[in-house]
């Protein structure tokens, strides 16, 4: 699919929970056969200090980095978010699942994606 015309063809979005502890990976999005889950929006927030990678995880053993570590900051609840991208702002591999691992604090949140 060429970039910038997945906002072109209607995709049936649909939304997952953020809830993810301390120090742990976690599933968000299970995996479906020969598909790949893109990630169009997410916030995510937490009460303290903590990090946060998202993930592709081939069920097995091989989780692939699909960011950066994210740092949300403060003592206070305080989060980061990535506003509506039609194209995604990630993907997982095609057939594995999407999951977060965590700092020491845990995350919650939501995300908007659709399965192609």
């Amino acid at each position: 699919m060429p970039v910038g015309l997945r906002d072109l063809s209607r995709q049936d979005v649909k939304f997952a929970k953020i809830v993810a502890g301390g120090s742990a990976t976690t599933s968000l999005v299970a995996a479906v056969t020969g598909k790949k889950i893109c990630v169009v929006s997410y916030y995510a927030s937490s009460s303290g200090n903590t990090t946060w990678v998202l993930k592709s995880f081939d069920g097995d053993s091989t989780y692939t980095d699909l960011t950066g570590t994210m740092t949300v900051k403060g003592s206070a609840s305080s989060g980061l978010s990535c506003d509506w991208n039609p194209d995604g702002h990630l993907e997982t591999l095609a057939g594995e699942a999407l999951v977060v691992t965590c700092g020491s604090n845990a995350v919650g949140g939501h995300l908007s994606y659709f399965l192609y």
